[in-house]
């Protein structure tokens, strides 16, 4: 399975060098206004690689990087799924924790192993999941920089989904074409996207049937 990790272009040099590192207990986060993710992992994504480059560096570039999760220097052990995740999925049944939403979902974080065989239906779920430890530069597989000022209408795209069970299971495939189009463009199949409706505006769709010039004129093969 191909899972994506995006973050600020600044942090791209040493991410293809060291690997992804996790942000560690003194490291900043960007949920700040929500609830802390885990200082010991790293989180990715099937098709949200935009949002969360955004929300990691909203002026600058992006990075994105693909990550096999079947290579052999990832320990499948430490794949562990989305607290999020974890907490939407077992929302109203016995198995939730008691407490309100942040209370339920700092339990599930503080207690993801018990749920690692999870991980997959996290990312069938949720489009995300968790790592455990530093990806290693040679699981990284391909990354790109995206210049968002170049093609602002997909950047916004990229940016405006709601992390949720409900909107990965209804526009899950949408994410994942704008992620695969930032690789390849020829990877996006825009027909079907518009005859399953996940494409709503003309003039998105004929920005998109541009892609090929449009991608030269954003984004940057890293790797």
């Amino acid at each position: 399975m191909m899972l994506y990790h995006g973050t600020s272009i600044k942090f791209a040099k040493s991410i293809l060098q060291h690997g992804l590192c996790p942000r560690g207990a003194k490291g900043k986060t960007n949920w700040e206004h929500t609830l802390e993710s885990r200082p010991d992992c790293v989180y990715l994504t099937a098709g949200y690689a935009g949002y969360f480059a955004g929300n990691a560096g909203p002026v600058g570039p992006w990075a994105i990087f693909e990550i096999d999760t079947e290579h052999p220097a990832l320990d499948p052990a430490a794949f562990l799924p989305d607290e999020d995740f974890l907490e939407q999925a077992t929302r109203g049944s016995l198995a939730a924790p008691d407490g309100d939403m942040k209370q339920r979902t700092r339990w599930f974080r503080e207690h993801a192993e018990r749920y690692q065989h999870l991980w997959q239906e996290s990312v069938a779920g949720l489009g995300t999941c968790a790592y455990r430890g530093i990806v290693p530069p040679e699981a990284i597989t391909r990354a790109v920089r995206f210049n968002g000022r170049a093609a602002p209408e997909l950047a916004l795209a990229m940016m405006d989904p709601t992390i949720t069970i409900q909107n990965w299971m209804v526009m899950g495939s949408w994410y994942r074409a704008l992620t695969a189009w930032l690789f390849d463009p020829t990877e996006m199949d825009l027909d079907a996207l518009v005859s399953k409706g996940l494409v709503f505006h003309e003039q998105f769709v004929e920005i998109l049937r541009a892609s090929r010039e449009l991608h030269k004129g954003c984004v940057t093969r890293l790797k």
